[in-house]
């Protein structure tokens, strides 16, 4: 390992939980709502099937189509940050230490 080289680490944003609770539950409406019967007029055999199919349908939609499209739709609500903009320059100076630490 190198010692003269220092990795820059920035902590990753999360969004609150219930903003992510909300998009999944607006995720998911459509997709239950019409996958199963689609594919059980499709299918037309044993209801576990039926169910497993389009439980498998509906994850890899959420996982790879919809939740990255809403997340990318819904990024400026998400990810929005806790810190008002400073109103003057001790809040400024104040809200700096907030995010960034004490400056030496």
């Amino acid at each position: 390992m190198h010692s003269s080289i220092e990795k820059t680490v920035r902590p990753c944003r999360q969004p609150r939980r219930y903003k992510l609770a909300l998009l999944t539950f607006a995720g998911l409406l459509a997709p239950v709502y019409f996958i199963p019967p689609a594919l059980s007029a499709l299918l037309g055999g044993p209801r576990l099937l039926t169910v497993s199919v389009a439980v498998a349908v509906i994850v890899a939609l959420m996982s790879y189509v919809i939740m990255p499209l809403l997340t990318r739709f819904a990024s400026l609500w998400l990810f929005e940050s806790d810190y008002l903009l400073p109103k003057n320059s001790e809040d400024k100076k104040h809200s700096q230490n907030r995010v960034l630490g004490p400056s030496n």
